[in-house]
């Protein structure tokens, strides 16, 4: 990890105003540089064991110079434990998205299965840097859905890729270069539910990242809550940087 940059980071994780279970996980490093959100399978048995068995094995990595092929070695023994709990019955699977980012050397890699996303907030834009792996998703991909419609396409939240549900662990990457002023949030899709990609914009440039991260809970749950919510925030600046909030700047 280079030293000429500091990880300034913020969370929180909310059950929501309907759940009663929360079955996100989160986990952050700043430290280490290594951040994620796992959101267990909802409908499924056991979708906040499979998320926290996540979120464990990230905290339990060995010290070691390759930390994204450990990461990913991790995740793997983590789905084949979720699919022995579930011994091959479909109806009892046992998953969790996934969505992890991890600084090294001043680069960034993101790596997820699922609907779990991060962003990406740089010169006053934001930019989603994973992509959905859901049935919709597919089919805006293929043209078959215009993203308006896929905003109320039924099967919408069927995903097609997750940590738990098949034999062999399909992790998307996706990495570049870490700029000072760079801001990183991931989440579960019970906020990008609630908040449009303009508003974590607005939200995330002038705020410190917790209080970006209380900001944008409070506004999922304002609207409904209809989902657990998890949310980090991870801002990156020069380790001689100040950092001085206006709050005249902060409005959304």
């Amino acid at each position: 990890m280079t030293h000429d940059l500091v990880f300034e980071t913020g969370a929180a994780t909310h059950v929501g105003k309907v759940r009663k279970v929360n079955e996100d996980s989160i986990y952050s490093n700043p430290k280490r540089g290594l951040w994620l959100v796992a959101d267990g399978m909802g409908g499924h048995r056991d979708g906040n064991i499979a998320s926290s068995m996540i979120a464990e094995a990230a905290a339990n990595l060995p010290a070691q110079e390759d930390l994204v092929s450990s990461f990913v070695g991790s995740m793997m023994d983590v789905n084949q434990s979720l699919l022995a709990r579930s011994n091959g019955a479909s109806d009892h699977i046992v998953g969790s998205t996934l969505n992890a980012l991890i600084f090294k050397d001043g680069r960034y890699t993101c790596l997820w299965a699922g609907d779990s996303r991060s962003y990406l907030i740089r010169a006053g834009k934001v930019r989603q840097i994973s992509q959905d792996h859901t049935e919709v998703q597919e089919l805006v991909n293929t043209g078959v859905l215009s993203l308006e419609e896929a905003r109320t396409w039924p099967r919408r939240n069927v995903i097609t890729r997750a940590v738990g549900v098949q034999q062999d662990l399909d992790l998307e990457t996706t990495e570049g270069e870490l700029h000072a002023g760079d801001c990183f949030l991931l989440c579960s899709d019970g906020l990008t539910g609630h908040v449009t990609d303009a508003e974590i914009l607005a939200n995330t440039t002038w705020s410190m990242p917790q209080m970006a991260c209380d900001r944008l809970l409070e506004m999922a749950l304002e609207r409904g809550g209809k989902d657990n919510i998890s949310i980090i925030v991870v801002r990156v600046e020069k380790s001689d940087k100040t950092w001085i909030f206006d709050p005249k700047r902060n409005q959304s």
